[in-house]
């Protein structure tokens, strides 16, 4: 037997579809949202001082500092176990 969707979500979904285009409202992701300026402080100093360190020609120390910048964006920070 075929079972028919929840009305009630459709509806819920369809009309949040139809508002948020009628009103040109726009979601916020919060993925994109940081919640650490210091972090991305910090990722913005080691990139650019990186650029700096390469233009100047110390390609061991803008190797290092990009590699850093690059480990820090894409690792999230461990957060303690709650026992």
């Amino acid at each position: 037997m075929n079972k028919m969707p929840d009305c009630k979500y459709f509806w819920q979904v369809y009309s949040e579809v139809v508002l948020t285009k009628r009103l040109n409202i726009v979601k916020v992701d919060p993925m994109n949202i940081s919640k650490n300026k210091y972090r991305d402080v910090m990722i913005g100093l080691f990139f650019v001082t990186g650029v700096l360190s390469f233009v100047s020609g110390q390609f061991i120390l803008s190797t290092l500092l990009f590699g850093s910048a690059s480990l820090a964006s894409n690792l999230n920070q461990a957060t303690p176990a709650r026992v």
